[in-house]
């Protein structure tokens, strides 16, 4: 007999995995806190980019301001993380959330005062990234402190899914806000937002994060740390495999303004909506994260790579405003899943002792856009958008094909 369909509950659809982890008390405020942090750091991205591009009009140095924050981070990354396996993780969450809210409102004064420069807004995103080094390993590794063992992947799952809103969110309110009140103001609501987050983290509860190691130096930390990630293949392969999606689709994200101007003519307000777009389809990854739980992790991996890699290819191969809000939806599932996946994966193969570091490493991969971002910028402005890419979208496609093709271990992975 049919069951109807007025009985139909979220547990009978499965739905009600997934938001489990959000049961957790202290995983629901910890969460709530890096929402507003993540809805504040993507309006200040937004804000920052597109300042750049409006006081300079160059593509080079548009890379070089939206690299700035990711060269510390690979200077003192893997520190940042030997310190989250050794100290209080909330704290060093709080003590980022503080700074980065200080350093939006001292460039709030400079571009009040009307003494902003595009090297201002180096200096600060390279500020800014100190910060990060510490405060994204001590953001993945403080969750299995605030979750059962069986809802490990879930949490980071909803991790990314509420910072994929935020996403969605930040772009069109920082595009409206930016013609409304101007790049100062969307600066000084940005302090006011990681205020906030710093004071709904201090409700949390967390153990001390402390490793075995305690009495050893940092460096024989980071040395341990490499040690152990060298001796586990499955983690050299997720980790391999995020740095290459990374380096070929995340630095056509921070080059977007010359297409939002040069092939679609919109101004801030469609640059937002094309953002907005690439957090709806980062939403929906995340959401698909989180309900499937561990199963064919390995494979859904892979396949974020050719999500992205088609979403590239089309961007360059359709010059039109409305078809890019689509294929900026592909490209944030793409995106996002392997962001999701490997850290999912990453962290439900590592001991608790070693998050830390491990959470550092995936973190400064990140770096590798950083070594994309400023020949990409230069091909932009020598070449043209749509040529970049055409050529990024193919090359994507290529490496996941013969991903899928050669890693037996990573598709069996659940």
């Amino acid at each position: 007999m049919t069951r109807p369909i007025s009985r139909l509950s979220f547990r009978t659809l499965g739905l009600h995995k997934t938001f489990t982890s959000l049961s957790e008390g202290r995983f629901l405020r910890l969460w709530v806190g890096l929402q507003v942090m993540s809805l504040a750091s993507h309006m200040q991205m937004l804000t920052r980019t597109f300042l750049t591009y409006e006081l300079t009009r160059s593509g080079v140095i548009l890379a070089f301001v939206s690299a700035s924050w990711t060269i510390p981070m690979l200077i003192l990354g893997l520190f940042g993380g030997a310190i989250a396996d050794r100290v209080d993780r909330k704290i060093l969450i709080q003590a980022g959330q503080a700074s980065i809210g200080i350093i939006a409102i001292f460039v709030g004064i400079l571009i009040t005062t009307k003494a902003v420069a595009w090297g201002h807004l180096i200096v600060a995103g390279f500020l800014q990234g100190c910060c990060w080094s510490t405060l994204n390993p001590a953001r993945q590794a403080i969750i299995p402190q605030l979750v059962p063992a069986d809802k490990l992947t879930n949490a980071m799952a909803l991790t990314s899914a509420g910072m994929s809103l935020s996403m969605i969110l930040a772009p069109a309110m920082g595009g409206l806000l930016y013609a409304a009140i101007g790049p100062d103001g969307v600066y000084y609501l940005v302090s006011a937002m990681l205020a906030i987050a710093v004071l709904f983290t201090a409700t949390v509860k967390s153990e001390t994060g402390r490793s075995q190691s305690e009495n050893t130096s940092l460096i024989a930390d980071v040395r341990v740390g490499i040690s152990y990630m060298a001796n586990r293949r499955v983690l050299l392969v997720i980790l391999a495999v995020s740095m290459i999606t990374l380096l070929l689709a995340s630095p056509f994200i921070y080059v977007l303004p010359v297409f939002v101007v040069e092939v679609y003519g919109r101004d801030s307000s469609g640059f937002g909506v094309l953002v907005s777009m690439l957090g709806i389809g980062a939403l929906m990854a995340s959401l698909v994260v989180a309900t499937l739980g561990s199963w064919k992790r390995g494979v859904f991996l892979i396949i974020g790579g050719f999500f992205s890699g088609t979403a590239l290819f089309l961007i360059g191969a359709v010059p039109l405003y409305w078809a890019a809000t689509f294929f900026m939806f592909l490209l944030g599932v793409g995106s996002v899943s392997h962001i999701t996946l490997s850290q999912t994966l990453l962290m439900d193969n590592v001991e608790d002792e070693f998050r830390g570091r491990v959470a550092s490493v995936l973190s400064m991969s990140t770096i590798v856009v950083a070594f994309g971002l400023v020949p990409i910028g230069m091909a932009v402005d020598m070449l043209g958008g749509r040529t970049v890419a055409l050529a990024l979208g193919t090359m994507l496609l290529a490496i996941s094909f013969v991903v899928f093709i050669s890693q037996k271990q990573l598709r069996r992975l659940d």
